[in-house]
């Protein structure tokens, strides 16, 4: 022990410092040391509580352990700023789970948050449409009991987002027929523009393929020549 402790190096410090031998005491027990005493209690219930899959006692006792899975990746975060760590689970939480939970004071990051969830499902529709051709929805819903949870929302997509049709401000019901009568004549009138760019292009190509076929035909009459 003395010749193992004289391998150790000390650090340089002011302080006094000098090599010690410690010792530690494991108290290992076997997996299931618990087994029998959780079986003791849950058998003293009422069968019908929990005697069916699905129930934690029932799957404790009988289930199979899951298979092992690939970690959850996310690929999208809002362009602001990266997601912290706690951020970073409650998104690996929300793609594994329906209903994600999130609690913490204001200021906390549940804005910011929100924010990298539009940026994840706004990617992911992205990720979808090119590698199956699935256009996959991306629509998110955001409420509050509180106006100003949902305006911070706003406000901080209207910092780097100008356009309307990104998002639509809900609230009361004249509000939402204003905001949505706005959006669909701003989507008639682009989809007016995009018909019009559409048949340019297509009298674009033709004019093309003519003075291709003129060109040939020229080329054809001086050879023949």
């Amino acid at each position: 022990m003395q010749d193992f402790l004289e391998l150790v190096e000390l650090p340089f410090s002011s302080l006094s410092l000098k090599r010690s031998p410690y010792l530690l005491r494991f108290d290992f027990v076997a997996a299931n040391y618990k087994l029998k005493q959780d079986l003791q209690k849950i058998s003293s219930q009422s069968l019908a509580s929990w005697a069916f899959p699905g129930h934690p006692a029932y799957e404790y006792l009988f289930g199979q352990p899951e298979p092992p899975c690939h970690e959850e990746l996310f690929f999208g975060a809002f362009p602001t700023d990266p997601p912290n760590t706690d951020q970073a689970i409650a998104l690996k939480h929300q793609r594994q789970n329906s209903l994600t939970a999130v609690i913490g004071p204001p200021g906390n990051g549940k804005t910011t948050l929100l924010l990298h969830e539009i940026a994840l499902s706004v990617v992911e529709r992205g990720y979808q449409l090119a590698s199956t051709g699935f256009d996959e929805s991306n629509l998110t819903f955001v409420t509050s009991t509180n106006n100003r949870a949902v305006n911070n929302v706003l406000e901080r997509l209207a910092t780097l987002f100008s356009a309307d049709c990104f998002y639509l401000v809900g609230g009361r019901k004249e509000l939402i027929d204003n905001s949505l009568r706005v959006l669909l004549l701003e989507r008639i009138c682009l989809e007016a523009h995009w018909s019009q760019v559409k048949e340019i292009r297509k009298k674009s190509i033709e004019l093309k393929n003519c003075v291709k076929l003129r060109e040939n035909k020229q080329l054809k009459d001086f050879i023949s020549l």
